[in-house]
């Protein structure tokens, strides 16, 4: 039907193909290279969780050391009447100084889980690593052990009663809750390959098969040029 059309019109549609051609590959190559960023930003907003997550697990361990030295004291018998003034007084300096290094370092706690929290909240839902309900579920716990600490370090006097022991508790659950968080990245790690070959390969099967649709355009192309355009102009010109 178009063979006797102007050869404008021929033109046109021969452009219109090699357009198409042109469309599909790219099209192709930036579904790849959109799906390759995509994996590397999802793998560096999860890797770059380890040290917050590190570093979390080292501020609680170092409450609970600065926690262990409170106890002694009062294990010692510091806070009995089995001291003269002198060392009586001694000893609650070194108490007062222990809980002014307890509340720094708990500053320390929550400002390191506040910024792992909000790298979870700031994740895309849609990323290849987003975070699993486990890991959410381990973040809640920790933000209520966390609260439970908060509110008894309140209390100015909470190092000279049986709050010490109830402490070394909650710290040590804590403690056991931080150690937990990279394991949820381990796990997704562990099944990550998976879903990443899945995902290659149907890339792969998708390239080849626009490659070749692409292909059978640009013969199309080749075929209609050579009727519509070279063979005239060769019978024109012989």
């Amino acid at each position: 039907m178009l063979g006797k059309r102007p050869i404008r019109a021929k033109l046109l549609v021969g452009l219109g193909l090699l357009v198409l051609v042109v469309v599909t590959l790219a099209g192709s190559g930036l579904v790849a290279i959109y799906s390759y960023r995509n994996l590397v930003n999802s793998l560096s907003w999860r890797v770059s969780e380890l040290p917050v997550a590190a570093e979390l697990s080292r501020h609680v361990a170092d409450l609970r050391i600065t926690l262990s030295e409170l106890r002694g004291l009062q294990l010692r018998g510091l806070q009995t009447n089995t001291f003269n003034d002198t060392h009586r007084d001694q000893a609650s300096m070194r108490v007062l100084m222990c809980r002014d290094q307890f509340r720094q370092q708990l500053n320390d706690v929550k400002e390191s889980f506040a910024k792992y929290r909000n790298q979870l909240e700031d994740e895309q839902a849609d990323s290849l690593m987003a975070h699993i309900p486990s890991e959410h579920d381990t973040v809640g716990e920790i933000e209520k052990a966390l609260a439970g600490v908060i509110e008894a370090n309140r209390d100015e006097n909470w190092m000279f009663d049986d709050r010490v022991g109830w402490l070394d508790v909650e710290l040590e659950k804590l403690q056991s809750l931080a150690a937990d968080l990279p394991s949820h990245l381990h796990k997704k790690l562990y099944g990550f390959a998976d879903e990443v070959r899945g995902q290659y390969r149907m890339l792969i099967n998708g390239t080849w098969a626009v490659t070749i649709m692409a292909l059978l355009l640009f013969a199309v192309f080749m075929r209609l040029f050579y009727r519509w355009i070279f063979l005239p102009l060769r019978i024109l010109v012989a």
